[in-house]
C-alpha cells in the first residue's frame, strides 16, 4: 500500500530537515473571510428591494378606460402598479411593450403579465434598453408567452417624460 502523498511529504521533510511547507494561518483565515463576506453581499443583494427613482403616470386608452396607476424604473428595472384593467380572458396575458425615440423604431416588446387576485398587475421586469426621455410604455393584451409585435389594440400607456 502506498503512502498518502501527505505522508510522504512530512516523512521526506523529517528526513531532510526540511519543514513541509503548510499554508500562512493567516492567509486561510483570510480567504475564509473574504469567502464569508462575498456570501453574504450576494445573498444581501438577492433579496433587496431596488429602490426605483423614477415615476411615470398611467393614461387610460380605450380597451381600459378605468386603467390607473404607475410604471416605476430605473435604468432598466421596471416595476407595474396598474388597477383598473379588464380581466383576461382564457389564454392571454397583458404584454408590455417599451416604444421609445431611441433604438428601434418599432415597440419593443417585454415581459407578460397576470392580475393578481384584487385585480391589479403589480410585477417587474427588466428591460433590453436603458428608459430615457420621451419613451412611452404601452400595455397591451396578447397571447400568453407573449408577441413579437402588438396584436391588439394599447389598453394603456405611460409616457416618461
Amino acid at each position: 500500500m502506498a503512502p498518502s502523498p501527505g505522508l510522504k511529504d512530512r516523512v521526506l521533510a523529517a528526513a531532510t530537515g526540511q519543514k513541509a511547507g503548510r499554508p500562512a494561518m493567516l492567509s486561510r483565515v483570510f480567504w475564509s473571510a473574504a469567502a464569508a463576506f462575498l456570501f453574504v453581499l450576494l445573498i444581501g443583494n438577492l433579496f433587496r428591494e431596488r429602490e426605483y427613482t423614477n415615476e411615470a403616470v398611467v393614461k387610460p386608452g380605450p380597451g381600459a378606460p378605468a386603467a390607473a396607476g404607475k410604471v416605476l424604473w430605473v435604468d432598466r428595472y421596471v416595476k407595474l402598479d396598474i388597477q383598473g384593467l379588464p380581466a383576461l380572458p382564457a389564454g392571454k396575458a397583458y404584454q408590455l411593450w417599451q416604444i421609445g425615440p431611441e433604438g428601434p423604431t418599432k415597440p419593443v416588446p417585454c415581459a407578460t403579465f397576470r392580475l393578481d387576485s384584487k385585480g391589479e398587475l403589480l410585477s417587474t421586469d427588466t428591460l433590453k434598453y436603458v428608459i430615457a426621455k420621451d419613451q412611452t410604455f404601452a400595455l397591451t393584451m396578447e397571447p400568453i408567452g407573449g408577441s413579437k409585435s402588438p396584436t391588439m389594440p394599447i389598453f394603456c400607456v405611460a409616457p416618461v417624460n
